[in-house]
């Protein structure tokens, strides 16, 4: 209980007592509690209301989490405007996040995110983790736009961060359990243990099974389930009245996949009434196999560690915190789902049921990494400036044996920060801050093959071209900040700010000299914004606008169409030129009447990239109209390809070897027209809309609350370079027509989509002092079907509708 409701209640009490001599009497009444309270987040590095943050931001607290069931920062991520969320190819366990229109788009080791992600103030460089189910969770932020100053690299269009409830003197805990579809099981449980005046102890746990919402009607296997379990420990010692120590260790298992499926049936196309796929690999292989092939799917374990010693009195605080993170991935995809990769000429293709899979991709690895911070916070001056300063040091290494080759990479980041606030009155504050990064990259690669011939062709670091294998990148990422309090409630900002994410090379094409370099990106963003309260804390909005301007924008590009040799729809992750993307960004809370709570958030966004100077981006788009000019196809089969076209033969078909494709179209950022792509995963806009309402009912001493949150996503491309097949013929070079095109129709597969709305709903019963709750919930409830992510033209869907029920009990 805060201390104005402890007021609140105690004036009650006494006015009862002796309300007779009280009835001509003035008193004062106590401030009211708002409705709608602050929450007091770190994403400065030190305990502020979010409503003085001078950071465009959505934070959650763990009560908020609980009571909209949301159990994953991926949940979490899809609500946020400008904000795309989905899990990453073939791994449910990683999340691919496009915010503000930069993403990463692939999550293997040697790629760094565009958002960062912190949990306890560790930083997660290993993507394949950063789906995770929740413990006890205090908050989870999303910071929006670079946040280069305070949390460093790969954070050039944001920061997820996570704070997990620490040990605290209060006995307690509480459990929870599930059950909806496709058998899914769900439980988590905490308790919090004081064991002696300066000791406490908390265990937290949490397990998930279920079958799977795809049918693989090849091998008769469920795929895409999402299994999980993890298991916690936190220990806090209160050393002395200023120091304390809090200690935690963290077990995480993660089974979910994210393989290719479809809504129809590829062995049976009219069939169209759940979700399919096609692939021949197993799920749980035979184990006399002549020939041992890694499981399809993912799994996931990992280990973190952390230990925050914190120092603090009245004049300054320093905190050493210590983090150990470390995973162990085994990954078995096949990218085509048992198919060859569509393409105009045959965009239905046949399933092919091999053992192996049609495009195999595997990779066992294992990340370790180690970090220490020093951080030291105060004031100067009677208060008159505040400061937050840094040292960092991470050391992290990867080793991922693809089959093909094995490949090392490794991060050293040394890093030193400064922020300082003046405060110029006590209602305008001036902030400005740096970063300095000193970061150094390696990469080296083994050929894992029994042999290989040539020697140069084989996987070898002295064989790869592009420059050198160690990086060192030296960077700095100012913040400056003006902000002003108009009222209480009310506060204007003003800010430009920087971030990076680091360059790496990409080891996934299987060719040496397709081992190619990336740079590092840069982003400057500007942004001006206000927080207020109005009507008496009833109404709370959030309005933020953005200029985003980046360098070397890291995104996977597609190179020469559609090739049909294996690993065909991996990408090679390069630099695009420039990127720039402006937009405005609302959120609305309101609490018109007691018990009625509605929310809603728009982003809008014009993003675009930018090739100004961009020799090769000029050349490539050149060619593509010269090739649409000379009657090419884009998205066409390889030259040299049997493939088959209207003639007078059986069944009125002839089998030609296909005609040179229009290669340089529908790839890297250049369209299938010859024109600039559509950035991808960014929506012009993304709207949400919800509400709940507590019907109580005193007699039953219970609660009644439906809920329903909807999001709208307006229509966007998948595929950074827009490669769709659509229904509608198209001339061939060789005489007649393909069956597909790549220009226009209805949508047959690959990466344009159409606006969706997805709906969230809830029916939740709870007693009123809030120790029992019983929940109906669904997500994704109008079961509707998008594509998230594409390799080349074949499609990656969001899951489709699930329910649950859910009871919990806190004591």
């Amino acid at each position: 209980m805060t201390l104005w409701q402890t007021l609140h209640t105690g004036a009650a009490i006494a006015a009862l007592a002796a309300a007779p001599a009280l009835a001509q009497e003035a008193a004062v009444a106590a401030p009211p509690v708002p409705p709608i309270p602050d929450i007091i987040v770190t994403a400065e590095h030190r305990a502020d209301p979010a409503q003085q943050v001078p950071i465009a931001l959505t934070v959650l607290t763990g009560d908020m989490l609980s009571a909209r069931s949301l159990a994953t920062p991926l949940a979490v991520a899809g609500m946020v405007p400008n904000m795309f969320a989905s899990s990453a190819i073939g791994a449910a366990s990683a999340n691919d996040y496009t915010l503000r229109g930069l993403g990463q788009g692939a999550t293997d080791p040697n790629f760094s995110p565009a958002v960062g992600t912190f949990v306890d103030d560790i930083y997660l460089s290993p993507v394949a983790g950063t789906n995770f189910q929740f413990f006890d969770i205090g908050r989870i932020a999303v910071l929006r736009g670079p946040q280069g100053t305070l949390y460093g690299r790969n954070t050039s269009a944001g920061a997820v961060t996570v704070a997990i409830d620490r040990p605290s003197d209060v006995l307690g805990g509480y459990g929870e359990f599930a059950y909806g579809a496709f058998n899914r099981l769900a439980g988590r449980a905490s308790l919090n243990l004081p064991l002696s005046t300066g000791v406490a102890l908390k265990l937290s746990g949490y397990f998930q099974d279920d079958r799977g919402y795809v049918h693989n009607t090849t091998t008769g296997e469920r795929l895409n389930d999402s299994d999980a379990a993890g298991i916690r420990g936190a220990l806090q010692l209160k050393l002395t009245d200023t120091l304390r120590w809090n200690l935690a260790g963290t077990y995480m298992r993660n089974d979910g996949d994210n393989l290719a499926n479809s809504v129809c049936d590829p062995n049976a196309p009219t069939r169209c009434d759940a979700r399919f796929a096609a692939t021949g690999r197993l799920v749980r292989p035979p184990l006399l196999a002549t020939t041992p092939l890694l499981p399809l799917g993912n799994r996931l374990d990992t280990q973190l560690y952390t230990s925050h010693i914190d120092w603090a009195s009245d004049a300054i605080a320093i905190s050493a915190i210590t983090g150990f993170v470390t995973s162990r991935q085994r990954l078995a995809i096949d990218l085509t789902d048992g198919r060859a990769m569509p393409n105009a000429a045959v965009p239905f293709p046949v399933v092919n049921p091999v053992a192996t899979g049609v495009t195999p991709v595997t990779r066992v690895g294992r990340h370790n990494q180690f970090s220490q911070e020093l951080r030291l916070t105060g004031s100067l001056l009677d208060g008159r400036v505040d400061y937050i300063a840094g040292l960092l040091y991470l050391d992290s290494s990867d080793t991922s044996d693809l089959g093909y080759a094995i490949v090392d990479n490794g991060v050293i980041d040394k890093a030193g920060y400064l922020q300082v606030d003046i405060n110029a009155t006590d209602r305008i504050k001036l902030t400005g801050g740096v970063r300095y990064t000193d970061e150094e990259t390696t990469f080296a690669i083994t050929d894992a093959r029994a042999s290989c011939q040539p020697a140069a062709a084989c996987f070898d670091t002295a064989n790869l071209v592009g420059g050198p294998t160690t990086r060192k990148t030296k960077q700095w990422t100012p913040r400056f900040v003006a902000s002003w309090r108009a009222t209480d409630a009310v506060m204007a900002y003003a800010s430009a700010s920087r971030g990076f994410r680091s360059g790496g090379r990409d080891a996934r094409v299987p060719q040496v000299a397709g081992i190619l370099p990336f740079a590092p990106e840069t982003s400057w963003s500007y942004e001006g914004g206000i927080k207020a309260d109005a009507f008496g804390g009833r109404v709370r909005a959030n309005l933020a606008a953005f200029w985003m301007v980046t360098r070397n924008a890291q995104a996977p590009l597609l190179t020469g169409g559609v090739p049909v040799a294996q690993f065909a729809g991996v990408p090679v992750l390069q630099n695009i030129p420039g990127y720039r993307n402006r937009g405005v960004e609302l959120e609305v809370t309101a609490v018109p009447v007691t018990g009625l709570n509605l929310r809603a958030s728009i982003g809008y966004q014009n993003a675009r990239y930018t090739t100004d100077g961009a020799t090769a981006v000029a050349q490539q788009q050149q060619l593509c109209r010269g090739e649409l000019a000379a009657g090419k196809v884009p998205l066409a089969p390889p030259a040299g390809t049997l493939i088959s076209v209207p003639g007078p033969g059986p069944g009125g078909r002839v089998p030609v070897i296909a005609f040179p494709a229009a290669g340089n179209c529908a790839a890297g950022i250049i369209d299938a027209n010859g024109d600039v792509a559509t950035p991808a995963r960014t929506p012009d806009v993304t709207l949400g809309l919800g509400g709940a309402y507590d019907w109580a009912i005193p007699a039953a001493g219970i609660i009644l609350t439906p809920s329903v949150d909807a999001r709208y996503i307006g229509a966007f491309e998948a595929g950074t370079a827009n490669a769709t097949l659509f229904t509608g013929s198209v001339a061939s070079p060789l005489g007649g027509s393909y069956p597909a095109n790549p220009f226009g129709g209805d949508v047959i597969t690959g990466s344009r989509n159409a606006a969706v709305w997805q709906v969230a709903a809830a029916l939740t019963l709870r007693t009123d002092d809030n120790n029992w709750t019983l929940a109906l919930e669904c997500a994704n409830c109008l079961d509707t079907a998008y594509t998230q992510s594409v390799a080349g033209t074949v499609r990656y869907l969001n899951p489709p509708r699930t329910w649950q029920v859910r009871a919990r009990r806190v004591f």
